[in-house]
């Protein structure tokens, strides 16, 4: 037996496929018309992104170095740490609050029966400089431009509200501290001043050596705590004030572009062709296998040779 009769010539093949043209067109046309008709009946979904920087408040402490006893350092902490304000955004409790906010029933109920949780998506993105906070890229989905641009503001605007809750307790401490040194700054200040006109009146050659000594003491001790509350409180200032205290705000204004994000028409149009365009080959090349051993079947002399 000769192995060749065992192959199938690649050659029939092609024939096959090029005398059944008409079938393998009519399945690319039926392929073409579905993806094209998915994607006209799939709702559109725009999508609306932002960058938001967590807000911050300043902190003034001592710091924990060796030798340094006693020097104060300001530095800064986010309000809310970056991961769990992403963790907020995501939960669907938040999202609803914002579906209540913009009135959205659909999403209401899509929140209700947990059949859409994703619509806010969240992530950090990595600071470019080793002492910034990272960024969170916030976007939203809705079935419009406008409805995804108002529920990213009004999630941002959320987000803001709650940050502005945590930050004000630590900014009043700031202020308040700030105000104590400011009074204490104020009483030092003016009992310099007494001292300053007590020494000059024990100048006088009368006076005694110990009234001299005890009076300059009290006044070099004195200007020194003058000069360590003034120092405290340019720090408070400085604590205070942007960018070590700012709050949770966007890089840039929320973008919203005109096209949607979903569905994708003309990936599912070329996935759809694809597949119709195999189905026809697997249908023609079985069909043929089929018809070849049918004809096999009824004259077995002619397939004997």
């Amino acid at each position: 037996m000769n192995s060749n009769d065992d192959e199938i010539s690649l050659l029939d093949l092609w024939d096959t496929l090029i005398g059944a043209w008409k079938t393998l067109l009519a399945f690319l046309a039926v392929g073409i018309a579905l993806g094209v008709g998915i994607g006209m009946l799939s709702p559109s979904v725009y999508q609306a992104t932002a960058l938001i920087q967590v807000g911050q408040v300043g902190q003034v402490g001592q710091v924990g170095q060796v030798g340094q006893v006693g020097q104060v350092n300001v530095t800064r902490q986010p309000v809310e740490s970056p991961l769990l304000a992403v963790e907020r955004l995501r939960s669907l409790t938040f999202q609803q609050r914002i579906a209540e906010a913009t009135t959205d029933q659909d999403w209401i109920n899509a929140i209700r029966s947990g059949a859409d949780a994703g619509r806010i998506q969240a992530q950090l993105v990595r600071a470019t400089q080793a002492d910034a906070s990272p960024l969170i890229e916030l976007k939203v989905r809705a079935p419009s431009r406008e409805q995804a641009k108002m529920q990213t503001e009004a999630t941002l605007a959320e987000l803001v509200r709650i940050h502005n809750e945590f930050a004000q307790p630590r900014i009043d401490n700031l202020r308040s501290e700030l105000a104590s040194n400011r009074e204490q700054l104020e009483a030092s200040q003016k009992r310099l001043n007494e001292l300053s006109q007590l020494a000059v009146a024990d100048r006088v050659p009368d006076a005694r050596f110990n009234q001299i000594m005890l009076a300059n003491m009290m006044l070099t001790q004195t200007q020194a705590e003058v000069f360590a509350l003034r120092s405290t409180i340019s720090m408070y200032e400085t604590a205070l004030q942007s960018p070590l205290t700012q709050p949770t705000r966007t890089i840039e204004p929320v973008f919203a572009p005109a096209h949607p994000v979903s569905p994708p028409r003309l990936m599912m149009l070329v996935v759809a062709a694809m597949a119709a365009a195999m189905l026809g080959v697997l249908w023609v090349l079985v069909r043929s296998a089929w018809l070849n051993a049918r004809r096999a079947k009824q004259h077995p002399e002619q397939s004997m040779g």
